[in-house]
């Protein structure tokens, strides 16, 4: 799963991860009518769609299921969700926007008392 995400991350823009926090919805024509309903829902941060069938080879075999949601902090994974054997995506929007907020929240320093 690991070189799923580099890969995605070589081959996307340098733009998706000029915000600190970004999502990436990857779904497929062939499955629109299981499409996330939801994705332009999440508020406060980048959203990049794209589709499954333009990737190439590596990324289409590393893909499990779609659609699929990941969040990005800093260019670095922090989160995923994919379809389950449906082909649907089961996930709350508040929960995709939880991990959103948590990760645009600052980073706590550990006290030395």
């Amino acid at each position: 799963m690991k070189n799923l995400f580099t890969l995605i991350l070589i081959l996307l823009s340098t733009h998706l991860f000029s915000q600190e926090v970004s999502v990436l919805y990857l779904n497929s024509a062939w499955n629109s009518r299981n499409a996330y309903q939801d994705i332009d829902k999440l508020k406060g941060v980048k959203i990049l769609k794209a589709d499954y069938d333009q990737q190439p080879p590596s990324i289409r075999q590393a893909v499990r299921s779609v659609p699929a949601i990941v969040v990005f902090k800093n260019g670095r994974p922090v989160a995923t969700w994919q379809a389950d054997i449906s082909m649907k995506l089961n996930v709350k929007v508040e929960d995709v926007q939880a991990v959103i907020d948590n990760a645009k929240a600052p980073a706590r320093r550990a006290s030395t008392n």
